[in-house]
């Protein structure tokens, strides 16, 4: 599979990739965002195969971070920004990530608590990225591309490893079922860290169509926005 980042940049330069409260970026326009971002976290020391966790709300630096990673083939793992502090203490110390990529407008309340190494996105920011950086040519269909937790009442919570596969198929079959074309705009509400929005995103490069990111996901702030 070739990088679907890349690719559609490719085909399709000035449609429009995401849309944000104030602002719209072209595929080409994130691609580059996502591109140089990806070099800093390569300066990091970021690079294939790296367990990395996200930490991130719905925000624009969270979304680039998920495609950055991508672009280093990079496996992520989406932390629950809302659950207890025992619990996300649990998924850390279970999968054992290089570092937790911090969004700096999430709630870390928590997450601060937990004696880890994290980097934040401010941090890589400032960084000078890496002249040496070359994304990821091709995606490995069975190669794990992230990782999330879900509940499991009989004992510890289980992190489920998605491959790329995984999410074409589910894209192929979206497609089929919902007759999406690529004038479709996805509305995304959901937080990003989980199954259903991180395959919006996906989706997204897969058809070729935009997502407006929402980012209060909160049902009760999600009815003001």
């Amino acid at each position: 599979m070739e990088n679907w980042l890349v690719k559609r940049a490719k085909l399709d330069p000035d449609k429009i990739a995401l849309i944000l409260e104030h602002a719209d970026f072209t595929f080409s326009e994130l691609n580059t965002t996502v591109q140089l971002f990806a070099s800093k976290l390569s300066s990091c020391g970021i690079s294939e195969n790296d367990p990395i966790a996200l930490f991130t709300d719905n925000c624009f630096n969270g979304y680039v971070a998920i495609l950055a990673l991508q672009q280093l083939g990079a496996q992520t793992i989406l932390l629950d920004t809302q659950l207890s502090l025992k619990t996300l203490e649990d998924h850390i110390k279970d999968c054992c990530p290089k570092t937790i990529l911090v969004s700096d407008s999430a709630d870390t309340t928590y997450l601060d608590q937990i004696d880890w190494d994290k980097t934040f996105v401010s941090e890589v920011l400032s960084l000078k990225k890496n002249p040496n950086y070359r994304p990821i040519q091709d995606f490995n269909e069975n190669k794990i591309v992230a990782i999330f937790y879900t509940p499991n009442a009989a004992s510890f919570d289980t992190g489920v490893m998605l491959t790329y596969r995984n999410f074409f198929e589910s894209a192929m079959g979206t497609a089929l079922n919902l007759g999406i074309t690529k004038q479709d705009t996805w509305v995304l509400t959901l937080p990003i860290f989980n199954v259903p929005a991180y395959s919006v995103i996906m989706r997204s490069l897969i058809y070729g169509i935009g997502v407006n990111l929402i980012e209060c996901f909160i049902s009760t702030s999600s009815i003001k926005c």
